[in-house]
């Protein structure tokens, strides 16, 4: 995806070729803001509930790429609701956990797998488009007015609650 300075959605870019090789450092995510963290929860968390939509019915050439995007969405998913509010909390108390490593595994590694497994039938669909809609509104989320958590540094950051519910709509990233 590529963005304008003003944070516009401009482009979105497929490549013939996958990644040789990702690195991540968690350690560098651990002590990044956890907006970025939930918005990457968000994002990945969409990737289901659009692939679920735009994959075409048992049978057929596309069916088996497909289904392994799908699988491979729904396995993502349920790491994301089981560990999500668990990491976001461990961030918080910047403690490097299993849990943390999980969720930003499911995000980098996984996201990205999606895709490309299921091909177009896994992809993009309404809340992408909808997240790259926000995108050229003036008015954006305030998020001052979103309740806050204490850190320990006693700067605050966004509290979120409910099993994720808040990543969905948090995911319409950096608003």
């Amino acid at each position: 995806m590529w963005y304008s300075d003003a944070g516009q959605a401009l482009n979105f870019e497929l490549f013939d070729d996958a990644n040789f090789l990702v690195l991540v450092e968690p350690r560098i995510i651990l002590n990044a803001p956890a907006e970025y963290l939930l918005a990457g929860i968000g994002d990945t968390l969409a990737k289901w509930y659009e692939a679920v939509v735009l994959a075409p019915q048992p049978g057929g050439a596309a069916a088996h790429r497909a289904g392994c995007g799908i699988n491979g969405a729904l396995a993502i998913r349920d790491v994301l609701l089981a560990s999500s509010e668990t990491a976001l909390a461990d961030q918080r108390r910047g403690d490097l956990t299993q849990a943390f490593r999980d969720v930003v595994e499911a995000i980098i590694a996984g996201g990205g797998m999606v895709g490309g497994l299921g091909e177009r039938y896994t992809r993009v669909a309404a809340a992408h488009a909808v997240h790259n809609g926000l995108t050229v509104l003036r008015r954006r989320i305030n998020f001052s007015t979103v309740p806050k958590w204490p850190t320990a540094s006693g700067t605050e950051r966004p509290a979120w609650s409910g099993r994720c519910a808040g990543a969905v709509s948090a995911g319409v990233s950096a608003l």
